[in-house]
């Protein structure tokens, strides 16, 4: 906490310094006088010491066990929590610090990387003969400790230097690094909790800089305030989980008025964000600022009569308008100063700065990696909530900015191509009679007549009001504030959700009690048309729909049931748990959204889950959901360093794909599946018959020869949707069931592959052969066995050579090559041979000869020897047989050798004299087997 003590006189009178010990329950004041006061719980003052060279500053350290002091003398006083002197030693000395001095060099500037500048920047002395202090400095010390208490620094004026030096120490006291010089460093000092940063402040004569040191004292980056001139910093301040750095400033409005505000910043992906901007009224200053040391995003604050909590939470403003229309849209929350370049000539550029407040990208027709962005919006004064309305097919947006304007834009370009920019349709201002403008807040577009926001007022126990603008437009679209209505609640408000599906308005009270609001929009219209109509128009029940069993700080509703009529309200808490209703449906959520007809949610285990579906998929840790695109596949995550990543859940794919196939959409089903690698044999399994019936529909509507070949080729008797993709029942009238439908039941795939590749290749036979021919070789190649010979003989029909030449080139790129020349062989067709062997590239040294050599025999000798090439050694001795008596003692040779005797048998039965001979034979080989008996018989049979 900090003390603004600005006005006071007696400054050895004044407070330096105030800690409040959680676990003692006690205050620990420090005044510049050097007293150390203990305030007990019992309001009871005690004086526990002085430090007699009086005291500039103190800090405690996280774990409360050690508290620091800045002397009088400019020296550093270690004590324990009971006052006990640890150690004491002088600021200002000539020493580094004890860990520099490193052998190798690391962690030295001479070692870093310098990027396009090279390593002479590391040789570059520093001239700081014109470094000097800033003029905002308020000159006093200030010390910093590390989240885990080993370490603390301070940044005091060092007075041999004339500049501002932050010095780095152990817990024990002992000097470890010293900042490198910088010229106008500020007084501002804040250790990041995670230990990474230490944090201050440079003010130059152009720009105004939060600057970051390692803990070696070098300058780790920086990024520059919205605020130029005319302004200062009072302090800066972590959160304790080091999410968000606070930043108390004042800005001068003119010579005699002054302002302050604290605003919050966020990095992600390594771009500094300004989240939000909270203003004080000019006539009230705001006197402290300090961070929640247990809820990371609650901000207390004082002002010179009040007390200030708020709670934040990160909140991802996103167009929720089911339609196919919606862009998808995102907004992100971007209030810093951005440069932009102008090209005045080829010579020349000239730079400005713009105020970028609103980031905006539609993720339904582009992917833009933060911090980039697809458009901003500018405003005068930094965002502070963003809503989409159901205009425009959910894209138009208003903006609530930190003075408490709203600011309506239409957004009605989002999908064409090229996307438009969006326009300003108007700005409004509330003026409160009682010019209480303090904490406008989540503002809900409702529709274009109408527009709610939140409003602490002042009056009725600081309860919440919610406020209804009404709007009218004339005839170039501009809107216009015709009213506005206050709405006591009669509580304080934790969350509004507006579900422009449904046209309902809820909201949770801060005891998780959640509320409708009741809109009459016909009496509304009527309103607007008539400011004299007097008719109850909005309507706050009194009895609570729902009260979670713990607070949510992110709700939303939607609609159940077989007609959609049962209102269910989704709330995630803090503690990671999701809640339908009073039902636990999570206790390890991260994020959720509600997409048409699935609950999506994250969880700590890594997954994304789908309700009613239960099917999950694997993520990154800590991602969480950003959106889900209505009417299409895909879903954002972000992940924890704050890039996007697009993923098609399979759940979500399979749902399109099965919707496609139920309205004979093929293409769509097949593009669906062929994009997210589904596999194509869905097409058929999702239902056999209807495929089967609509096989010239399929081939109509797929058409393109490398699709029809990719699905022919991808068959196999299998059943995908039992063994990968159970069918599950999405319709939301019917809920959901595990059950398979009757479409498959249990059909017999054993012929799945060759039904299918004769159905499609009867359509392509009579459509257009020549076109469908590699698909047609494909309906022969896939068939189980495969029908080779038939391809080949198919394409031995053909009667344009080139043609046949491609064909042929497919079956090779199907088929192994040499096995498709064995096939083409045993057809004894030597020109389908010599077409298989050129293209597949053999050698021909590897075959022609040998083809030569077979072109010389005659006809059954050469198919004799191609079969016995092939070891087809049946057929072979068929062929022998054939060829002619003189082959004969050949013959006997061969079916002994290869053992055909029963074969040979059957073939020479007509021939009494060859028959006896090959008994005689099969005789020998059987008494050989010493298989008498069989031998004996045969015998019996030659001589009878």
């Amino acid at each position: 906490m900090w003390s603004n003590d600005e006005g006071n006189t007696d400054l050895d009178s004044i407070i330096c310094g105030m800690y409040f010990s959680a676990y003692d329950q006690v205050i620990c004041i420090a005044f510049h006088n050097g007293d150390i006061v203990i305030v007990h719980s019992s309001q009871q003052a005690e004086l526990v010491g002085s430090i007699e060279s009086k005291i500039q500053s103190m800090e405690w350290s996280p774990d409360e066990e050690l508290v620091t002091f800045v002397t009088g003398n400019d020296t550093i006083l270690v004590m324990t929590k009971d006052f006990d002197v640890i150690t004491e030693f002088p600021i200002n000395v000539d020493e580094a610090g004890e860990a520099v001095s490193i052998s190798v060099g690391w962690g030295k500037k001479e070692t870093q990387f310098h990027g396009s500048v090279g390593k002479s920047a590391a040789q570059n002395k520093v001239d700081v003969s014109g470094f000097t202090l800033s003029p905002d400095d308020d000159l006093k010390p200030r010390i910093s400790w590390i989240g885990d208490g080993s370490m603390f620094c301070c940044s005091i004026i060092d007075p041999n230097k004339g500049l501002r030096v932050i010095r780095v120490y152990n817990r024990e006291g002992l000097l470890q690094y010293t900042s490198e010089p910088v010229d106008k460093l500020e007084h501002v000092l804040s250790w990041r909790p995670s230990g990474n940063l230490i944090t201050s402040s440079q003010k130059l004569a152009d720009k105004h800089e939060i600057i970051f040191f390692e803990k070696n004292g070098l300058r780790h980056g920086e990024f520059m305030l919205r605020e130029t001139f005319a302004h200062k910093i009072i302090e800066i301040v972590w959160n304790c989980d080091s999410s968000v750095l606070a930043i108390w400033m004042e800005k001068n409005i003119s010579d005699n008025e002054h302002s302050t505000c604290v605003q919050l910043w966020n990095m992600n992906n390594y771009h500094w964000y300004l989240k939000q901007e909270i203003q004080s009224q000019s006539d009230v200053r705001i006197t402290s600022v300090s961070w929640d040391p247990e809820k990371a995003l609650r901000l207390h604050y004082t002002t010179t009569n009040e007390y200030h909590c708020l709670d934040f939470c990160w909140e991802v403003f996103s167009a929720n308008t089911i339609s196919d229309q919606n862009a998808a849209s995102i907004a992100v929350i971007d209030g810093t100063l951005a440069t932009v370049k102008n090209s005045l000539n080829h010579q020349n550029l000239m730079f400005h700065l713009i105020n970028v407040s609103v980031n905006l990208t539609p993720f339904r027709v582009m992917n833009v990696p933060p911090p980039m962005f697809a458009f901003s919006v500018q405003l005068s004064n930094p965002a502070s909530c963003v809503t989409f309305s159901p205009n425009n097919g959910g894209n138009d947006f208003a903006v609530l900015e930190s003075n408490q304007q709203i600011t309506l834009f239409e957004w009605s370009g989002a999908l064409e191509r090229p996307i438009k920019a969006p326009t300003i349709i108007e700005s409004i201002q509330i003026e409160d009679p009682n010019h209480d403008r303090r904490i406008m807040r989540q503002i809900i577009w409702f529709n274009r007549s109408v527009i709610f926001f939140l409003h602490s007022s002042k009056e009725l126990n600081h309860y919440d009001n919610l406020v209804a603008i009404y709007l009218t437009y004339d005839e170039n679209g501009k809107a216009k504030c015709v009213s506005y209505e206050n709405f006591n609640l009669k509580q304080n408000v934790l969350k509004l959700n507006f579900n422009p599906n449904n046209k309902e308005l809820w909201f949770e009270s801060i005891h998780g009690k959640i509320f409708k609001v009741e809109i009459y929009m016909d009496r509304i219209e009527k309103f607007i048309e008539n400011i004299n109509y007097k008719e109850e128009k909005i309507k706050i029940q009194d009895d609570v729909f729902i009260q979670f069993p713990e607070v949510c700080h992110w709700i939303s509703s939607t609609r159940i049931g077989r007609e959609r009529t049962e209102n269910v309200i989704i709330g995630l808490s803090e503690n990671n748990k999701l809640y339908g209703n009073h039902m636990l449906i999570s206790a390890e959520c991260t994020s959720f959204f509600v997409h048409n007809t699935l609950l999506l949610f994250t969880t700590l285990s890594n997954v994304i889950k789908f309700l009613p579906l239960q099917a999950n998929l694997s993520v990154e840790r800590g991602s969480k959901i950003i959106c889900a695109v209505y009417f299409d596949v895909f879903l954002l995550l972000q992940m924890p360093r704050g890039n996007l990543e697009t993923v098609h859940p399979r759940v979500l794919v399979l749902a399109s794909v099965r919707e496609s196939l139920d309205r004979f959409d093929y293409l769509s089903a097949y593009m669906t599946c062929r994009k997210h690698r589904i596999d194509l044999n869905i097409l058929y399994d999702h239902d056999p018959k209807s495929f089967l019936n609509n096989v010239e529909l399929f081939v109509n509507q797929v058409e393109k020869v490398e699709y029809l070949n990719l699905f022919l080729s991808s068959l196999r008797n299998e059943d995908v949707v039992i063994t990968m993709y159970p069918k599950v029942i999405l319709d939301p009238k019917y809920g959901s069931s595990d059950n398979n439908t009757n479409n498959t039941g249990m059909q017999d795939v054993s012929t799945k592959v060759n039904s299918v590749c004769d159905a499609v290749r009867g359509i392509l036979e009579s459509k257009n052969s020549t076109k469908y021919l590699q698909s047609i070789i494909t309906t022969f190649v896939k068939k189980s066995p495969p029908e080779l010979e038939s391809a080949l003989s198919y394409l031995a029909k053909l009667k344009d050579i080139n043609i046949a030449e491609d064909a042929v080139k497919y079956a090779i790129f199907l088929v192994d090559a040499d096995k498709l020349f064995d096939i083409a062989l045993g057809m004894y067709d030597f020109s389908l041979v010599l077409l298989v062997a050129q293209q597949s590239q053999k050698d021909p040294r590897e075959y022609l000869s040998f083809l030569a050599e077979l072109e010389n025999y005659p006809k059954y000798y050469q198919r004799f020897k191609i079969d016995h090439h092939l070891n087809r050694y049946e057929k072979a001795l068929n062929n022998l047989s054939l060829a002619g008596d003189e082959y004969f003692d050949q013959c006997l040779k061969y079916l002994q050798e290869h053992q055909l005797y029963k074969p040979a048998i059957s073939l020479f039965a007509n021939n009494n004299e060859k028959y006896k001979k090959v008994m005689v034979i099969y005789g020998d080989y059987l008494i050989s087997e010493s298989n008498f008996k069989e031998a004996g018989l045969g015998t019996r049979v030659e001589f009878s």
